[in-house]
């Protein structure tokens, strides 16, 4: 049985967490002592990780020669164009960017590629949207079935022919309660014309012959 180059530490038991800034630290005070040229010896002054992720630790995210400065719209347009011609060979596109890591370039290119893909997808809604609105038949025009009836021209009768209910003079106004009843005005003598007089003469003699 091989023993394992961390020593009494396998690379099962070995945590898969993150990096803490206290690991950081540590990998660069190690570095700093003993350099790069064994990993193996660097693992095993860790403690707590393997030589591949103290690698890629350093080489990624720790060294001073790399670019950790946010990318630029000239290297995003870059990393498109020679994604689209190499493919994701991110060790190879290395050499196209000036210290740039290759976990870097592909963490970059993930997050282009998501954002191109949720554009992409927002204006083909927004085209079915446009192409169902021109389509879209217009409402027809509401036609009124029932004919407008014209207005009914009735027999004009004389305001005497008419029932006392449709002649105006006997409808009598509505009075709150208590009612109040009003006599009828005497006529002054000079209001009294001759249809009056021959009207009381007739009724004086009517009383005499009876």
């Amino acid at each position: 049985m091989t023993s394992s180059p961390l020593g009494s530490i396998s690379p099962r038991s070995l945590p898969k967490h993150k990096f803490t800034l206290e690991d950081d630290n540590k990998l660069i005070d190690i570095i700093q002592h003993i350099g790069t040229s064994s990993w193996d010896e660097i693992a095993k002054r860790m403690g707590n990780r393997n030589k591949r992720q103290c690698k890629e630790r350093w080489e990624n995210y720790l060294s001073p020669e790399i670019n950790s400065e946010p990318f630029t719209e000239q290297e995003d347009n870059l990393l498109l164009a020679k994604v689209k011609e190499i493919g994701t060979k991110w060790v190879a596109l290395k050499k196209y960017f000036n210290k740039r890591t290759d976990a870097a370039l592909k963490y970059r290119w993930q997050l282009l590629d998501r954002k191109i893909k949720k554009q992409e997808k927002l204006e083909s809604r927004r085209g079915k949207q446009c192409h169902t609105m021109v389509n879209k038949p217009s409402p027809a025009k509401v036609q009124l079935s029932t004919p407008v009836s014209e207005p009914v021209i009735g027999e004009f009768k004389p305001l005497s022919q008419q029932p006392m209910c449709e002649n105006p003079q006997f409808i009598m106004p509505i009075q709150a309660w208590p009612y109040q009843v009003q006599e009828a005005p005497v006529p002054a003598y000079n209001e009294i014309n001759d249809y009056d007089l021959v009207e009381s003469e007739l009724n004086d003699s009517y009383m005499e012959i009876l």
